[in-house]
């Protein structure tokens, strides 16, 4: 602060005593941050937690409403506070999981829909899927290629991959989730196809190289199980002179 401002505007600090340098400033620079905000105006002592944590209880009609009147409080601020203790926790029945319940979605996750897991388990959607979270899988489908899969390998949006399943283009699979409207499912043997019979419908300087290329040369000889050859050792056989 200027030696100007404080002395046109000499006020002292209500707190500290020194000038605040402004015309209708109560507080200096230095204890402004301290008085700013809202008051606390609800306090909770060691006391008053170990009246909270004896006898609040969420899964009781009225309760913390009753532990509210007896402390005085209003009851979202009891709850706020339980909440802040961990004393406001979910259900007592709740359904605890099992190493075999864990096992099937360890199998599952990837390969079935969540819908099918819920089923299979009795559980809500939700709770499966909050599961597969805390396992640390993904829900990702890991046979074969979705429709976002094609779009990073090909660089084509959403449109042009279903333009070229609704013409016959492209022909793929279903992945079996008993969905209204299951998702595709599309295998290296489908991808070989649509680039052997339609090698115009994509650009080349769109689709990702290295996944074109390891597509293309893969082991095994997937191109030449689309074509129907037999899969060898990529060398060419120098054809024999007739006799």
């Amino acid at each position: 602060m200027s030696q100007l401002a404080i002395a046109l505007y000499p006020i002292a600090c209500v707190t500290c005593g020194k000038a605040t340098g402004r015309r209708h400033a109560r507080y200096c620079d230095g204890c402004r941050w301290k008085v700013r905000g809202k008051p606390l105006k609800w306090f909770w002592t060691p006391e008053r937690d170990d009246v909270l944590r004896q006898r609040y209880d969420p899964h009781v009609k009225g309760r913390p409403a009753e532990v509210a009147a007896a402390l005085q409080m209003p009851r979202w601020a009891v709850n706020h506070r339980a909440a802040f203790l961990g004393l406001a926790t979910l259900a007592k029945d709740r359904k605890a999981w099992t190493p075999e319940e864990d096992a099937i979605i360890e199998e599952n996750a990837g390969s079935r829909h969540v819908h099918w897991l819920s089923r299979r388990l009795k559980r809500s959607t939700s709770s499966v899927v909050n599961r597969i979270k805390r396992l640390k899988l993904s829900r990702r489908w890991r046979e074969g290629y979705t429709l976002r899969d094609l779009q990073l390998c090909f660089g084509i949006d959403h449109g042009g991959i279903d333009r070229w399943i609704r013409t016959g283009k492209l022909t793929g699979g279903r992945r079996g989730t008993d969905c209204a409207r299951d998702a595709w499912c599309f295998t290296d043997e489908d991808l070989l196809r649509f680039i052997q019979d339609h090698p115009t419908e994509f650009s080349l300087a769109r689709v990702d190289q290295v996944w074109f290329l390891d597509l293309l040369r893969s082991a095994g000889g997937p191109l030449r199980r689309a074509q129907g050859r037999p899969a060898g050792n990529g060398k060419s056989q120098p054809a024999q002179q007739e006799v």
